[in-house]
This record gives structure tokens, C-alpha cells and sequence, in this order.
């Protein structure tokens, strides 16, 4: 039987956001402990980006992984995309994505938020913005993408929602598609972060990561196990994706 994943049971690439090192290159080994709960549990959860949202409302632990994120992974050279990965399809990307895009760019990055889960796309109610148009009319070559991305209150945010729904969004979400844009973006953003649909059950994610070239792993407390995150950070090194970091959300 599985069991839910210890506070330190799972060492490998994984690393705590608010006391960790990321990664700069290669992949080390990391003692994985559990970050402090956040001081509003509602945080990671329901509608995060409002009106009125500002960074006091962040989770603590997304301000210590943008920091950590920006000195390590997003460092100045030529790695400007991450994609936002999860074993469980409970382990609510979403929030996590929108929130750190927003952190991202109240630091002063010029941030792309982009959702790649055309299966269960979610970012553009987060934002309160349309998704008429977006990712899947850009990648089938229906509108360019300076023409798809959306501002936000925030002044250094863009978003490219996930765009018409479309029956079969893993023919689309080809390699060579997906980096080709994750470029043409490049060319405008400081970071780029992707969001995906579960890995456990679509393969979509992976192609997205493997194009970003990095992973942001998103565990839920108490119930993600230890055996789906290893096969997931198996399945991310086996294309050559580097598993950046790990952070957890409550349930």
C-alpha cells in the first residue's frame, strides 16, 4: 500500500521552498522537509487572484521559492521557463502557478503565465479574463502570440489562457510547437511559468516540462505518496527535464 509521503522520507531533487538551496545545475541530494504552514491556510485555495489581491496575501512559502527560484534556476543566463508539475490531480496547480507568476512580477519580472491544461483549464477564472483566445489557437497557428496574451493588474504579468477547448489537446502540444513559443516568449519575458494537467494521467505535462526544461513539483500534504513522486521524477529525468523543487500545498 502506499502511504502519504514523510516530511523527510523523500530526499532526491526535492527541496523545501523556504529553507533549501535550488539547484543551480546539476541535481543534488537535499534533506526534504516540510515548509511551516502558512499563516492563511486559505491561501492555495479557491478564487486567489482578485481584485483586490495583493502580495500580502501570498503564502509565505511562494515568497521563499520565487526568491529562491530567482538566485538559483532563474539565475540571468538562458533558463527563463519552468512548468508547474503534480502526481496527484488533487494537488491544485493552478493557485500555486497564479500565485508565484504574481510574486514573479511584483519583484519586477516581466512574467508569462501560460495554461497548458487544455483538459481542465482554470487560470483565466483565477484572473477574471477571457479565454476566447489562447494557447491552443496560437499553437494551431489560428492568432500569434503577442496577439493571445492578456494583461492583468499587474503591470509586468501577461497570461495566455489555455484558449478554445479542443477534443484532443495532446495533438497539439507537440515538443518542437511548445519550444518554438517558450522562444518566441523568451524574446519578451525575464521568466516564463507553465501550468499542466497531472502527470499521473495525462501525458501532456511531461512534453510541456520537457520544452521548459524545468519542474516545479506540487505536493499535497499529507496525501501525495512517496512512490508517485518518484515515478514522476523518473518519468520528468528520463526526458532530461531537471526537477527543480518541490513545494507543498494543504489539502
Amino acid at each position: 500500500m502506499n502511504t502519504p509521503i514523510a516530511p523527510t522520507s523523500f530526499a532526491d531533487t526535492f527541496v523545501d521552498a523556504s529553507t533549501a538551496r535550488i539547484p543551480s545545475s546539476e541535481p543534488r541530494r537535499e534533506t526534504f522537509r516540510e515548509p511551516p504552514a502558512p499563516h492563511d491556510q486559505r491561501a492555495l485555495g479557491g478564487t486567489v487572484i482578485g481584485r483586490d489581491h495583493g502580495l500580502r496575501e501570498q503564502n509565505p512559502s511562494i515568497l521563499a521559492l520565487r526568491s529562491e527560484l530567482r538566485l538559483g534556476w532563474f539565475n540571468g543566463g538562458d533558463r527563463k521557463s519552468l512548468a508547474i508539475v503534480s502526481a496527484d490531480p488533487r494537488d491544485r496547480n493552478p493557485p500555486v502557478a497564479a500565485q508565484l507568476a504574481v510574486a514573479c512580477a511584483a519583484a519586477g519580472d516581466r512574467t508569462l503565465l501560460i495554461d497548458a491544461n487544455m483538459r481542465e483549464p482554470s487560470l483565466h477564472t483565477l484572473f477574471g479574463i477571457e479565454k476566447a483566445l489562447g494557447l491552443s489557437a496560437v499553437l494551431s497557428n489560428n492568432i500569434s502570440l503577442r496577439g493571445a496574451l492578456l494583461p492583468t493588474r499587474f503591470d509586468t504579468l501577461s497570461v495566455l489562457p489555455a484558449g478554445p477547448s479542443i477534443a484532443h489537446p495532446e495533438a497539439l502540444l507537440s515538443l518542437s510547437k511548445l519550444t518554438h513559443l517558450i522562444e518566441e516568449a523568451s524574446r519578451s519575458f525575464d521568466l516564463i511559468l507553465i501550468d499542466t494537467p497531472c502527470m499521473s494521467m495525462y501525458g501532456d505535462a511531461q512534453v510541456v516540462a520537457r520544452a521548459a526544461g524545468g519542474a516545479l513539483v506540487t505536493v499535497r500534504r499529507h496525501h501525495t505518496t512517496a512512490a508517485a513522486l518518484s515515478r514522476l521524477a523518473t518519468d520528468l529525468n528520463s526526458t532530461g527535464t531537471a526537477v527543480v523543487g518541490a513545494l507543498f500545498v494543504d489539502s
